[in-house]
């Protein structure tokens, strides 16, 4: 990917936001400044480690935000057990069975 930026007069660079996106930055961040035969050569500071880089997909995103939203409207359990996530991950369940089968577990 290439993009033009530009400096203003106090040499502040802004950094276009398909640029952000491709590198998964957002928000404020801290960058690394190298400057390479001439060249300015710009890094994230806490760049996201390939295989971690999912997480930060908009699905994976959100599950997270579903997540939060299931757990402030109560629906949060704490009878979870690794067979229930192992069924989950394995595609035997459903979320919404999984669910079920949770809330039917409730004490």
């Amino acid at each position: 990917m290439v993009a033009e930026i530009t400096s203003n007069e106090e040499g502040r660079l802004i950094i276009p936001a398909d640029v952000r996106a491709a590198l998964r930055v957002e928000g404020a961040a801290r960058w690394i400044a190298e400057v390479v035969d001439g060249a300015l050569v710009l890094r994230p500071a806490a760049p996201v480690p390939p295989e971690d880089a999912f997480l930060y997909t908009p699905e994976e995103r959100a599950k997270r935000a579903q997540a939060r939203a299931q757990a402030r409207a109560g629906r949060a359990y704490r009878n979870v057990r690794p067979e229930d996530l192992e069924d989950l991950m394995a595609g035997r369940v459903t979320s919404e069975e999984l669910e079920a089968r949770l809330v039917a577990r409730r004490p």
